[in-house]
């Protein structure tokens, strides 16, 4: 795996803590065939942890923070295309974020697997 150097703007950070910290809180209840109870576990272990530090401005995250990151950016993409139903109270928080959401999947999936991993 490359080093990961991107440089987050400000809307990339608000992007990364919501989609962390939402699909967090959702993955007990999402249907998701990709993710046993042990990877529901690490993803949210991992989730939390890069939430935490992201929310303190800090971009220096580990691999499997990274990972999470990729993973809650992937969930949320899946929302927004409708393949993992939610509510359409919880489709407009996700829709708000789009833009940045799509913007980021790329960036993240330079460096990691485009498959859902922890």
């Amino acid at each position: 795996m490359k080093k990961f150097t991107y440089q987050f703007s400000s809307s990339d950070l608000e992007t990364l803590y919501f989609v962390l910290s939402s699909t967090t809180d959702l993955l007990p209840v999402l249907a998701l065939d990709d993710f046993d109870e042990c990877a529901k576990t690490n993803q949210a272990k991992y989730a939390r942890s890069a939430a935490r530090k992201l929310e303190k401005l800090d971009t220096k995250i580990s691999s499997d923070e990274l990972q999470a990151s990729f993973n809650a950016l992937v969930l949320s993409a899946r929302i927004l295309y409708k393949e993992i139903p939610v509510s359409e109270e919880i489709f407009d928080f996700f829709s708000k974020y789009a833009f940045s959401i799509e913007k980021l999947l790329p960036i993240f999936s330079d460096h990691l697997s485009d498959q859902l991993h922890i």
